[in-house]
């Protein structure tokens, strides 16, 4: 059999200490940016759907089970891969941790790995073809003007 190699952008992250704990992230995906959105988007309907106000203390724990799930959900379709499992270990993806969600600190902690990866990719890209649409270097190689 045949096989093609080649770097497919995924980096690899630990999770916290755990040494068994690695995802597989491509964080260069340019279209991460349009998934989260679009899951933020159907987190908050969902909510919504279930009647879960966010000042509201008294929530049936089904509900809490049903849209722990679902942001669960969500949160590998942003990523394009199944991370869900690896980072949270079946906690559920609300659980309260210092004043905020359980997702939301995970999120905190890799977006600014992609925001700084894709600037990295900008650069080498902006790099690689500065050379074929600089000014001064596409004067070097025009023909001269016959008169």
């Amino acid at each position: 059999m045949n096989k093609i190699v080649f770097n497919d952008g995924y980096k690899t992250y630990q999770i916290n200490d755990d040494e068994n704990a690695i995802i597989k992230v491509m964080t260069t995906d340019l279209e991460i940016q349009d998934r989260y959105v679009t899951a933020i988007k159907r987190i908050e309907e969902k909510k919504d759907a279930l009647g879960i106000n966010n000042a509201d203390y008294d929530v049936d724990s089904k509900d809490i089970t049903i849209l722990g799930a679902y942001v669960k959900e969500q949160i590998d379709y942003i990523f394009n891969s199944p991370v869900s499992d690896t980072v949270f270990k079946g906690t559920n993806l609300l659980s309260p941790v210092d004043g905020k969600f359980l997702f939301e600190h995970f999120l905190d902690a890799i977006i600014p790995e992609i925001v700084k990866d894709l600037n990295i990719e900008a650069k080498k890209i902006h790099d690689r073809t500065k050379k074929y649409t600089d000014n001064t270097t596409t004067k070097k190689y025009k023909k001269p003007v016959k008169k």
